[in-house]
């Protein structure tokens, strides 16, 4: 091995270990959380309606649409007269934002809670 040869490879195995130290401590440009939120049905609800009949409820989902397709949505499930949306996000004021750019939120259609997750399995729902 000549020594032009050396230095390269030590130098590839200086950044090598550079990069993973810099991942060990937990730095990355991709770093996000999971946050849950927890719609309920708010003061503007009219419980004489169906769902789609709600005022609000189309722009609703058409928000819940575009962020999905922005790759802000994780998953969604409803169960009883709650909806509950996982976002992945950098930051919990980030999540915040979105929501209350919600039609359906700032008119009281629905009420949220927005709360951080800690994942203790990974997987893919599918």
């Amino acid at each position: 091995m000549t020594l032009i040869s050396k230095s390269i490879l030590v130098c590839i195995l200086l950044l090598a270990l550079i990069g993973h130290t810099y991942a060990q401590e937990g730095h990355s440009r991709y770093e996000f959380k999971y946050y849950a939120a927890l719609y309920t049905l708010g003061k503007g609800w009219d419980q004489s309606k169906a769902a789609g009949e709600q005022e609000y409820f189309k722009e609703h989902s058409a928000h819940l649409s575009a962020l999905r397709k922005d790759r802000k949505i994780t998953m969604g499930a409803r169960y009883s007269d709650t909806g509950m949306v996982v976002f992945r996000a950098g930051k919990e004021e980030d999540v915040r934002d979105w929501v209350n750019a919600d039609p359906a939120i700032q008119n009281k259609l629905f009420s949220v809670e927005i709360f951080e997750m800690s994942p203790f399995y990974s997987g893919c729902l599918e």
